[in-house]
């Protein structure tokens, strides 16, 4: 029987090195470009266009919507900005201010950092789906664009209960007859205490609604491309596993390769996104902790206010880490079968040897936080043993305090 690496190999001269190459052409799946629907939509909201007309149809409306929300966006950032500004300047708890404001300049220049790639994901989308169809991969689409809007409106449902919450909590109370003797508002500013609190609800309201909006739907987007690129590992595994003599071997080779080329993507459009938003998740859930356990003097209802914030921040830390790690694990099994298809096929070990060294199937399959570290499973372990070493260090610092004051 004739090797179908050799045969493959007289057509070098006509096969091209990549087969996923974009054109007007190509087919897409179109199921899978519309699971994305419910998160391009919360793009949308925060003035990021993703314009994939197979998934979201933008009309004229969309058009001038979209030059508001930009707009908005502007002045959202700049009131929030000076707002924070004014709050830390002002208010007496300046540990807790300062983090405020840092974690919201940190997920603005995620933002800006989105923003800027927004043709990249849009690409990327392209690719997966045209992956998807090549290699016949089907799944339940329709379930996926359900878990993908259940994703997004827990997230920003946790947020909308704990800005509720926060108008009963003991700490808005504190800050509110902390503005009613305010200096500043009263003899600087003339604004009365009653106003100035409504000024710190509707900036604290912003703040929380607002960065939620930009972190949920980067943090879900990243989610659920890790997905499909797993989906997509698995799905060329089985077939590599399932190999015969007579199949089509530059299809898988090229197939892996176009992946692993949408992983590194995937990894330079969200590697800076992906450290704010674990730097982020992990800032807050240390301070949900650190309250819960050591901020008993104010109410009860001062613990659902922190709690719902810190589901927020775990769902999205779990989640993150959790499909990043399993994606690059998946594309490493791939790579590991590959390189052992030689092995399978003794007659045909030096061409598939040479495939294998002309692919580059061996080069790396990584996501990381901004190229500075890769993601793996040992990431939460990692969270965890930071969480223990600051809230001793913490404990111990709060005894020595109130040993001295006693």
């Amino acid at each position: 029987m004739k090797s179908p690496v050799v045969s493959l190999i007289e057509k070098k001269g006509t096969h091209s090195s990549v087969i996923f190459v974009q054109n007007k052409k190509e087919k897409l799946d179109v199921q899978f470009l519309k699971s994305f629907n419910p998160i391009i939509s919360l793009f949308f909201v925060v003035g990021i266009v993703i314009d994939i007309p197979e998934a979201y149809n933008l009309t004229r409306i969309h058009h001038y919507l979209r030059i508001f929300t930009k707009n908005l966006c502007s002045l959202f950032t700049v009131f929030t900005v000076s707002s924070q500004l004014l709050w830390l300047l002002e208010l007496p708890e300046k540990k807790v201010e300062a983090p405020f404001l840092f974690a919201f300049i940190l997920q603005t220049s995620a933002y800006l950092t989105i923003y800027r790639s927004r043709h990249q994901i849009e690409m990327i989308l392209k690719r997966l789906s045209h992956i998807s169809k090549s290699l016949e991969y089907s799944t339940d689409y329709r379930k996926r664009k359900l878990i993908a809007r259940f994703y997004c409106g827990l997230l920003y449902g946790l947020i909308v209960v704990y800005v509720f919450y926060y108008f009963y909590s003991g700490q808005r109370r504190l800050v509110k007859e902390h503005l009613k003797n305010s200096s500043f508002f009263k003899n600087i500013l003339r604004i009365p205490g009653n106003y100035a609190m409504i000024y710190r609800d509707v900036s604290l309201c912003c703040y929380s609604l607002g960065n939620s909006l930009a972190m949920t739907s980067t943090a879900a987007c990243f989610t659920f491309m890790c997905i499909q690129m797993k989906a997509l590992f698995h799905h060329l595994g089985t077939q590599i596993r399932d190999l015969k003599v007579r199949d089509d071997f530059y299809r898988l080779f090229d197939a892996y390769n176009e992946l692993v080329a949408v992983v590194n993507l995937v990894d330079d459009v969200f590697s800076y996104s992906a450290l704010v938003i674990v730097v982020n998740c992990m800032t807050g859930l240390f301070r949900v902790i650190y309250s819960l356990v050591f901020v008993r003097e104010i109410c009860f209802q001062n613990d659902f206010y922190f709690c719902f914030m810190g589901f927020y921040y775990l769902i999205i830390l779990l989640s993150v880490i959790s499909m990043a790690s399993e994606t690059v694990q998946f594309g490493k099994h791939v790579q590991e079968l590959i390189v052992s298809i030689p092995g399978s096929f003794p007659s045909h070990y030096h061409e598939l040897k040479l495939l294998i060294k002309i692919k580059n199937v061996k080069r790396k399959v990584a996501l990381t936080l901004w190229k500075m570290y890769a993601i793996d499973r040992s990431l939460v372990v990692s969270a965890l043993g930071t969480f223990t070493t600051y809230g001793l260090l913490f404990a111990t610092l709060g005894n020595v305090q109130n040993q001295e004051k006693n």
